[in-house]
């Protein structure tokens, strides 16, 4: 059971998660549940490729792991330029003064 539950089907091009990362979270949930349900003798068997159940999920989900990574890498690089905007305006306004200057004596108007 624990070899099936290890085994990745892919899903359709339509699904409910919205990244690859999450996909992939589910389906460690999904293995670790299932491997708790298991007995401790059960969980480090061997199937008929000698593979035990983790190396198996290792292998079936290591596309996915690749997907994923690359999601990260691509929403970390927009919410980079997003934060990099943001603290740009923020320091623009901070040094502004609302009214503006004298221009004879710089001071700000009240």
């Amino acid at each position: 059971m624990l070899h099936l539950a290890a085994k990745y089907l892919s899903r359709p091009p339509v699904s409910d998660l919205p990244s690859p990362s999450l996909e992939m979270q589910q389906e460690l949930l999904l293995f670790k549940e299932v491997e708790m349900m298991m007995q401790p003798s059960l969980r480090e068997t061997k199937i008929a490729e000698g593979r035990t159940p983790q190396e198996l999920f290792t292998i079936e989900h290591a596309e996915l792991l690749e997907c994923g990574e690359k999601w990260t890498k691509n929403t970390s690089t927009s919410c980079m330029v997003v934060a990099t905007l943001i603290v740009t305006v923020v320091i623009s306004t901070s040094f502004t003064v609302l009214g503006g200057n004298n221009d004879k004596t710089g001071i700000p108007f009240r």
